[in-house]
């Protein structure tokens, strides 16, 4: 009885230790999210308000070769593609890197066995981690296109409406 009661006591404290340690990564997580987002947002506004500018400074050519109506989808997609990546992306991967990190290390102080099996396996889920990301890359990239041919032909509907509409007919 007093061997089953060592149990029951040592397995709660191990919960007790990874309830504690889940809030400690919990509570940094958010206030490490809170401040990536609140950093993103600020460069995005600069960004978007620098991309303005240097639209507004072109020579009149540059909007012959580049589409017009397409340029306030291509600068609200451009500046949401940046504040994506500087504030959560920026912020889960810096996470994500030091879980694994401590992880690793953990797994090399408890078990150093299984923990080279492991790693001896991690190029093939690393590998899969490129594939996915390059391509979801490749797919955003033409979603981006489609989206500035489609706010070009959304923004030229609009502008044609109003002239009929001017016109009377």
């Amino acid at each position: 009885m007093a061997q089953t009661q060592a149990i029951v006591d040592s397995i709660n404290n191990i919960c007790i230790q990874l309830s504690v340690l889940g809030g400690i990564c919990g509570v940094c997580a958010w206030a490490g999210e809170a401040c990536m987002k609140t950093t993103g947002l600020r460069q995005s506004a600069a960004w978007r308000r620098a991309y303005i500018t240097a639209i507004l400074r072109q020579d009149v050519g540059w909007y012959d070769v580049n589409k017009a109506n397409e340029l306030s989808s291509r600068v609200a997609e451009s500046t949401k593609t940046i504040e994506e990546g500087i504030s959560s992306k920026l912020s889960l991967g810096a996470r994500f890197l030091f879980q694994g990190l401590v992880g690793i290390i953990l797994a090399f102080v408890y078990k150093w066995d299984m923990a080279l099996v492991c790693l001896a396996i991690s190029p093939l889920a690393a590998f899969g981690a490129w594939y996915m990301s390059f391509a979801t890359t490749q797919g955003q990239a033409q979603v981006s296109d489609a989206y500035a041919a489609a706010g070009g032909v959304a923004s030229e509907t609009l502008s044609e409406m109003r002239t009929v509409s001017a016109l009377g007919a």
